[in-house]
Protein backbone atom coordinates (compact mmCIF):
# COMPACT_ATOMS: atom_id res chain seq x y z
CA UNK A 1 0.00 0.00 0.00
CA UNK A 2 1.38 3.40 -0.94
CA UNK A 3 1.21 6.14 1.70
CA UNK A 4 3.50 8.75 0.19
CA UNK A 5 0.63 10.84 -1.18
CA UNK A 6 -1.61 10.59 1.88
CA UNK A 7 -2.79 14.07 2.93
CA UNK A 8 -3.84 14.09 6.61
CA UNK A 9 -5.30 17.63 6.44
CA UNK A 10 -7.75 16.51 3.75
CA UNK A 11 -9.13 13.75 5.94
CA UNK A 12 -9.11 15.93 9.07
CA UNK A 13 -11.02 18.73 7.36
CA UNK A 14 -13.66 16.36 6.00
CA UNK A 15 -14.05 14.58 9.32
CA UNK A 16 -14.38 17.78 11.38
CA UNK A 17 -16.84 19.38 8.96
CA UNK A 18 -19.09 16.32 8.83
CA UNK A 19 -18.85 15.72 12.58
CA UNK A 20 -20.17 19.20 13.36
CA UNK A 21 -23.23 18.49 11.23
CA UNK A 22 -24.01 15.15 12.88
CA UNK A 23 -23.82 16.12 16.56
CA UNK A 24 -27.19 16.67 18.25
CA UNK A 25 -26.63 16.73 22.02
CA UNK A 26 -23.16 18.24 21.69
CA UNK A 27 -24.66 21.02 19.54
CA UNK A 28 -26.79 21.92 22.58
CA UNK A 29 -23.59 22.92 24.40
CA UNK A 30 -21.49 26.01 23.79
CA UNK A 31 -17.89 25.71 22.60
CA UNK A 32 -16.69 28.99 24.14
CA UNK A 33 -13.78 27.38 25.96
CA UNK A 34 -12.58 24.80 23.45
CA UNK A 35 -9.15 26.38 23.07
CA UNK A 36 -6.22 24.19 22.17
CA UNK A 37 -6.49 20.55 23.19
CA UNK A 38 -3.25 18.67 22.72
CA UNK A 39 -3.98 15.36 24.43
CA UNK A 40 -6.32 13.43 26.67
CA UNK A 41 -5.95 14.69 30.23
CA UNK A 42 -5.62 18.35 29.26
CA UNK A 43 -7.58 20.89 31.30
CA UNK A 44 -9.49 23.80 29.82
CA UNK A 45 -9.79 26.66 32.33
CA UNK A 46 -13.15 28.45 32.35
CA UNK A 47 -12.42 31.85 33.86
CA UNK A 48 -15.16 33.59 35.86
CA UNK A 49 -15.62 35.79 38.90
CA UNK A 50 -18.01 35.57 41.83
CA UNK A 51 -21.24 37.56 42.21
CA UNK A 52 -21.25 41.33 42.79
CA UNK A 53 -23.68 42.93 45.25
CA UNK A 54 -25.93 45.82 44.18
CA UNK A 55 -26.49 48.37 47.00
CA UNK A 56 -28.64 51.45 47.59
CA UNK A 57 -26.94 54.78 46.92
CA UNK A 58 -27.76 58.26 48.22
CA UNK A 59 -25.95 61.18 46.63
CA UNK A 60 -23.41 62.87 48.91
CA UNK A 61 -24.27 60.44 51.73
CA UNK A 62 -23.47 56.83 50.87
CA UNK A 63 -19.93 55.71 51.55
CA UNK A 64 -18.95 53.11 49.00
CA UNK A 65 -17.89 49.71 50.28
CA UNK A 66 -15.64 47.90 47.83
CA UNK A 67 -15.98 44.15 47.42
CA UNK A 68 -12.99 41.96 46.76
CA UNK A 69 -13.56 40.04 43.54
CA UNK A 70 -13.62 36.30 44.17
CA UNK A 71 -12.32 33.77 41.67
CA UNK A 72 -15.04 31.42 40.43
CA UNK A 73 -13.03 29.67 37.72
CA UNK A 74 -13.85 26.07 36.78
CA UNK A 75 -11.77 23.40 35.10
CA UNK A 76 -13.01 21.28 32.19
CA UNK A 77 -11.00 18.07 32.15
CA UNK A 78 -10.53 16.50 28.73
CA UNK A 79 -10.94 12.92 29.91
CA UNK A 80 -12.54 11.10 26.97
CA UNK A 81 -10.58 9.74 23.99
CA UNK A 82 -11.78 7.78 20.96
CA UNK A 83 -10.16 6.28 17.86
CA UNK A 84 -11.10 4.56 14.61
CA UNK A 85 -9.10 2.63 12.00
CA UNK A 86 -9.78 0.84 8.75
CA UNK A 87 -7.75 -0.78 5.96
CA UNK A 88 -7.77 -0.06 2.22
CA UNK A 89 -5.85 -1.79 -0.56
CA UNK A 90 -4.47 1.42 -2.04
CA UNK A 91 -4.74 4.70 -0.16
CA UNK A 92 -3.71 6.63 -3.30
CA UNK A 93 -6.71 5.29 -5.20
CA UNK A 94 -9.11 6.13 -2.37
CA UNK A 95 -7.72 9.59 -1.81
CA UNK A 96 -7.72 10.49 -5.50
CA UNK A 97 -11.50 10.26 -5.66
CA UNK A 98 -13.82 12.12 -3.30
CA UNK A 99 -16.58 9.65 -4.17
CA UNK A 100 -14.46 6.77 -2.91
CA UNK A 101 -13.31 8.65 0.17
CA UNK A 102 -16.71 9.93 1.31
CA UNK A 103 -18.31 6.58 2.31
CA UNK A 104 -15.42 5.86 4.70
CA UNK A 105 -15.61 9.37 6.13
CA UNK A 106 -19.41 9.14 6.51
CA UNK A 107 -19.27 5.86 8.39
CA UNK A 108 -16.45 6.97 10.70
CA UNK A 109 -18.19 10.29 11.42
CA UNK A 110 -21.61 8.70 12.01
CA UNK A 111 -20.25 6.26 14.59
CA UNK A 112 -18.05 8.89 16.24
CA UNK A 113 -20.94 11.39 16.50
CA UNK A 114 -23.22 8.67 17.85
CA UNK A 115 -20.65 7.80 20.51
CA UNK A 116 -20.18 11.47 21.49
CA UNK A 117 -23.91 12.16 21.70
CA UNK A 118 -24.57 9.08 23.82
CA UNK A 119 -21.92 10.30 26.25
CA UNK A 120 -23.29 13.87 26.41
CA UNK A 121 -26.92 12.72 26.70
CA UNK A 122 -25.93 10.55 29.67
CA UNK A 123 -25.29 13.72 31.67
CA UNK A 124 -29.05 14.27 32.07
CA UNK A 125 -28.64 13.28 35.73
CA UNK A 126 -26.89 16.62 36.31
CA UNK A 127 -30.01 18.58 35.30
CA UNK A 128 -30.92 21.19 37.89
CA UNK A 129 -34.66 21.51 37.21
CA UNK A 130 -36.45 18.19 37.71
CA UNK A 131 -39.31 18.82 40.17
CA UNK A 132 -42.78 17.83 38.88
CA UNK A 133 -41.31 16.57 35.63
CA UNK A 134 -41.68 12.84 36.28
CA UNK A 135 -39.36 10.10 37.50
CA UNK A 136 -38.62 6.47 36.60
CA UNK A 137 -41.13 5.46 39.27
CA UNK A 138 -43.85 7.94 38.25
CA UNK A 139 -43.19 8.97 34.65
CA UNK A 140 -45.37 11.47 32.79
CA UNK A 141 -47.24 10.09 29.79
CA UNK A 142 -46.82 12.41 26.81
CA UNK A 143 -49.25 12.29 23.91
CA UNK A 144 -50.62 14.56 21.19
CA UNK A 145 -53.19 15.99 23.62
CA UNK A 146 -50.72 17.26 26.23
CA UNK A 147 -47.38 17.64 24.42
CA UNK A 148 -48.05 21.36 23.89
CA UNK A 149 -48.81 21.80 27.60
CA UNK A 150 -45.48 20.32 28.66
CA UNK A 151 -43.46 22.33 26.15
CA UNK A 152 -44.99 25.52 27.56
CA UNK A 153 -44.60 24.29 31.16
CA UNK A 154 -40.91 23.51 30.69
CA UNK A 155 -40.36 26.93 29.09
CA UNK A 156 -42.05 28.59 32.08
CA UNK A 157 -39.97 26.58 34.58
CA UNK A 158 -36.81 27.73 32.82
CA UNK A 159 -38.08 31.33 32.99
CA UNK A 160 -38.82 30.93 36.71
CA UNK A 161 -35.22 29.78 37.26
CA UNK A 162 -33.80 32.72 35.26
CA UNK A 163 -32.44 30.48 32.51
CA UNK A 164 -31.59 32.66 29.47
CA UNK A 165 -33.95 32.36 26.54
CA UNK A 166 -31.00 32.62 24.20
CA UNK A 167 -29.92 29.26 22.81
CA UNK A 168 -32.81 27.27 24.28
CA UNK A 169 -33.19 23.70 23.04
CA UNK A 170 -35.18 20.55 23.70
CA UNK A 171 -34.16 17.11 22.38
CA UNK A 172 -36.95 14.62 21.69
CA UNK A 173 -37.14 10.98 20.52
CA UNK A 174 -38.83 10.09 17.19
CA UNK A 175 -42.11 9.01 18.81
CA UNK A 176 -42.57 12.49 20.30
CA UNK A 177 -42.19 14.02 16.84
CA UNK A 178 -45.27 12.01 15.89
CA UNK A 179 -47.15 13.65 18.79
CA UNK A 180 -46.06 17.10 17.59
CA UNK A 181 -47.36 16.34 14.11
CA UNK A 182 -50.68 15.00 15.41
CA UNK A 183 -51.01 18.09 17.62
CA UNK A 184 -50.50 20.21 14.48
CA UNK A 185 -47.42 21.83 15.99
CA UNK A 186 -45.15 20.47 13.25
CA UNK A 187 -46.39 20.37 9.68
CA UNK A 188 -45.66 17.19 7.75
CA UNK A 189 -46.54 15.38 4.55
CA UNK A 190 -45.08 11.89 4.31
CA UNK A 191 -42.19 12.65 6.63
CA UNK A 192 -40.23 15.44 8.26
CA UNK A 193 -36.66 16.02 7.12
CA UNK A 194 -34.19 16.97 9.85
CA UNK A 195 -31.63 19.65 9.21
CA UNK A 196 -28.09 19.77 10.58
CA UNK A 197 -27.70 18.88 14.28
CA UNK A 198 -31.12 17.17 14.31
CA UNK A 199 -33.06 20.47 14.14
CA UNK A 200 -36.68 20.03 13.04
CA UNK A 201 -38.57 23.14 14.15
CA UNK A 202 -38.74 26.01 16.64
CA UNK A 203 -41.56 26.03 19.18
CA UNK A 204 -42.29 27.67 22.57
CA UNK A 205 -38.87 29.35 22.42
CA UNK A 206 -37.00 26.06 21.85
CA UNK A 207 -34.93 24.74 18.99
CA UNK A 208 -36.59 21.33 18.80
CA UNK A 209 -34.07 18.61 17.91
CA UNK A 210 -34.56 14.94 17.10
CA UNK A 211 -32.30 12.14 18.34
CA UNK A 212 -32.33 8.38 18.75
CA UNK A 213 -29.96 8.80 21.70
CA UNK A 214 -32.52 10.20 24.14
CA UNK A 215 -31.71 8.26 27.35
CA UNK A 216 -34.44 5.83 28.29
CA UNK A 217 -35.27 3.02 30.69
CA UNK A 218 -36.52 -0.15 28.97
CA UNK A 219 -37.38 1.90 25.86
CA UNK A 220 -40.32 3.30 27.81
CA UNK A 221 -39.22 6.05 30.19
CA UNK A 222 -37.42 8.76 28.23
CA UNK A 223 -35.35 11.55 29.75
CA UNK A 224 -36.30 14.62 27.69
CA UNK A 225 -33.59 17.24 28.15
CA UNK A 226 -34.28 20.96 27.69
CA UNK A 227 -32.18 23.98 28.57
CA UNK A 228 -29.90 26.66 27.19
CA UNK A 229 -26.52 26.32 25.51
CA UNK A 230 -25.05 28.53 28.26
CA UNK A 231 -25.54 25.69 30.76
CA UNK A 232 -22.89 23.32 29.39
CA UNK A 233 -19.71 23.58 27.40
CA UNK A 234 -18.19 21.02 25.04
CA UNK A 235 -14.64 20.77 23.74
CA UNK A 236 -13.32 18.31 21.19
CA UNK A 237 -10.55 18.04 18.67
CA UNK A 238 -9.49 15.49 16.08
CA UNK A 239 -5.83 15.16 16.95
CA UNK A 240 -4.32 13.02 14.21
CA UNK A 241 -5.23 11.10 11.07
CA UNK A 242 -2.43 9.12 9.50
CA UNK A 243 -1.81 6.28 7.07
CA UNK A 244 0.48 3.39 7.94
CA UNK A 245 1.37 0.05 6.38
CA UNK A 246 -0.48 -2.88 7.87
Amino acid sequence: MSVQNFIPTLWSTLLNAELRKRLVYASCCNTNYQGEITKQGDTVVINDIGDITISNYVKNTTELSYERLEDASQNLLIEQARSFSFAVDDVDTVQSSAELLKPAIDRAVYNLADDIDQYVSGMYSDAGIITNLGTDITPIEINSSNVNTYFVKIARMLDDNKVPREGRFIVIPPWMLEDLILADIVKSTDNVSTLENGFITRYAGFDVKLSNNVPNTASAKYKIIAGSTVAATFAQQLKKVEAIRL
